[in-house]
This record gives structure tokens, C-alpha cells and sequence, in this order.
């Protein structure tokens, strides 16, 4: 899962994986906040196709 995240003080969002979120809303609680949880996209998975 990817997150954007809010810096308070500019109003710019970047877009972190949910790991890194966590170690930088811990370290700066006072300037961070998240703003979008996305959920990322899974690779399809082709059909295999039987040849007769």
C-alpha cells in the first residue's frame, strides 16, 4: 500500500510506501500527516490459453 503524505508546513504531499510513512509521521508527528491511502495495483495475470 503506497500513502500520500501531507507536510503541514508547504502543503506538498509525497507519496510513500507504508513503511516509510510510519518512521516519518513517528519521527514528526507535529509536520506530517496523511493525507491518501492508495492501494497499489496488482500485476494481472494472463490466462493460459488451451491450445485444441
Amino acid at each position: 500500500m503506497t500513502v500520500k503524505l501531507l507536510n503541514k508546513n508547504t502543503g506538498f504531499t509525497t507519496e510513500c510506501s507504508n513503511n516509510d510513512v510510519i518512521k516519518i509521521c513517528k519521527a514528526d508527528t507535529l509536520n506530517y500527516e496523511v493525507s491518501e491511502l492508495t492501494e497499489q495495483k496488482k500485476p494481472q495475470q494472463r490466462k493460459k490459453e488451451t491450445v485444441k
